[in-house]
């Protein structure tokens, strides 16, 4: 309340003082504002003079980015130059192509010889084995009798219709569940649960 009334009697008091006073507010005033003027002057030089030596200094830096850019496309006219000449390759020999009746006089004379050297060799009470070795038993069954897939990271085996043997760790195929857990691994929780 007090600042109200001390508001109050400041604007009573200069109101009338200002009015009465009127004229040497004018003489003020126009002695203030040439000073205002020069002020606002020096600073709007001191503005322009300052924006001049910033597009000076931006232009110096322009200049090398330009010339920087020019040395880049030239390296890159060069690498394309470079990449764009034609490549020398030796051409490769062609193998020689034998006429078909000496290809199939070739074929024609190979199992003579075989035959000379079973006529002189002795023969023999063992029976002769096959060139071919039996398959191993390790060996992976065929896809035909794959019925379960196995993971190799987490060591779980799953049936063939499990969504989850189409993983890309499911690369262990076997026939029985026997033989997958004789190798370590566990059935799957979801496609058997009675195991």
């Amino acid at each position: 309340m007090k600042k109200f009334i001390i508001g109050a009697l400041v604007l009573l008091i200069g109101v009338p003082g200002f009015a009465f006073n009127f004229s040497n507010f004018l003489f003020f005033l126009a002695g203030i504002i040439p000073a205002l003027m020069i002020l606002g002057g020096a600073i709007a030089v001191y503005l322009g003079i300052e924006e001049l030596k910033q597009s000076d200094n931006s232009a110096a830096n322009v200049e090398p980015e330009i010339e920087l850019g020019a040395a880049r496309l030239e390296k890159s006219a060069e690498k394309s130059k470079k990449a764009s000449e034609p490549v020398t390759v030796e051409p490769v020999p062609e193998p020689i192509e034998q006429p078909e009746e000496a290809v199939t006089d070739n074929q024609d004379e190979q199992p003579e010889p075989e035959t000379k050297q079973q006529e002189s060799a002795p023969p023999s009470t063992e029976p002769r084995q096959p060139d071919e070795s039996p398959a191993p038993e390790t060996e992976e069954p065929t896809a035909q009798s794959v019925q379960f897939k196995g993971n190799i990271e987490t060591l779980v085996f799953h049936t063939v219709e499990c969504n989850f043997a189409s993983g890309k760790n499911c690369s262990m195929d076997f026939a029985t569940k026997e033989e997958a857990e004789t190798q370590g691994y566990k059935p799957c929780k979801i496609c058997m649960p009675d195991t």
